[in-house]
């Protein structure tokens, strides 16, 4: 049985500042995990998106009609490839020990 595939399911609205932050935790704390990172806009109307595309591979949603966090996660999971699911906005700040807390060794969840 191979290892769990974790989905980085961002949620962003306008934050073009935040990017760089949320990459610098992505490349310093996912290690030895198959991962992918989706990012799910809401009509951001700055660079963030741009930003988002110039870090890594990611794959990009927007959404085009009403726009609120539910609707942002929903279309997140539903365009994930993962077995574990992790939801974060854009403008979270995320310390580098956080994913040992909650994924075991096994690369499964600790709860």
């Amino acid at each position: 049985m191979s290892d769990p595939r974790l989905s980085i399911i961002i949620c962003v609205y306008n934050e073009e500042s935040n990017i760089k932050p949320l990459n610098k935790w992505i490349n310093e704390s996912i290690k030895d995990i198959d991962f992918e990172i989706i990012y799910v806009d809401s009509k951001s109307t700055d660079n963030s998106i741009e930003i988002a595309k110039s870090y890594y591979e990611v794959k990009i949603f927007l959404i085009t009609g009403e726009c609120n966090a539910a609707i942002a996660r929903n279309i997140g999971a539903k365009e994930s490839n993962g077995d574990i699911l992790f939801f974060i906005d854009g403008d979270m700040e995320l310390h580098v020990g956080f994913l040992p807390l909650v994924m075991k060794d096994n690369k499964s969840l600790v709860y």
